[in-house]
């Protein structure tokens, strides 16, 4: 098993002037993008043959968004929390280096662009043995 995070955080005075948002940004494999929490065994199988494929992740529901939500005002200086959940459903490491299918490589190079453009207080990562 391979687990990776890495955490950017910055304090909310670091936060540009008018800023109210937290941004937390999640990125991964099917843990992270809450592969098949809500389908039957028949349609996980159907969509673990399309992979990578986001059709049966559930975003809203995985790792990143529950951790967005146990933050508390404390945590973020009083700021509301925004979670973006960059997920893909059985990418690997070498897919988010850039190295990994064709299918999925142009996509990463512009996620990270987003971001980036997000201007994210928190980014955490996890691929969890998809190689």
């Amino acid at each position: 098993m391979l687990l990776l995070a890495v955490a950017l955080l910055s304090t909310p005075t670091a936060r540009a002037q008018g800023d109210d948002r937290f941004v937390v940004s999640g990125m991964g494999d099917s843990i992270a993008a809450g592969f098949g929490l809500h389908s039957s065994r028949l349609e996980n199988a159907l969509c673990k043959r399309q992979m990578p494929f986001a059709g049966c992740d559930f975003a809203s529901e995985g790792w990143p968004a529950l951790f967005a939500q146990k933050l508390t005002a404390a945590d973020t200086g009083g700021a509301r929390v925004d979670a973006y959940n960059w997920s893909i459903s059985e990418s690997r490491p070498v897919d988010w280096l850039g190295q990994g299918t064709k299918k999925m490589s142009p996509s990463i190079h512009a996620w990270f662009k987003a971001i980036q453009g997000e201007d994210p207080d928190v980014v955490a990562m996890s691929i969890v043995a998809n190689d």
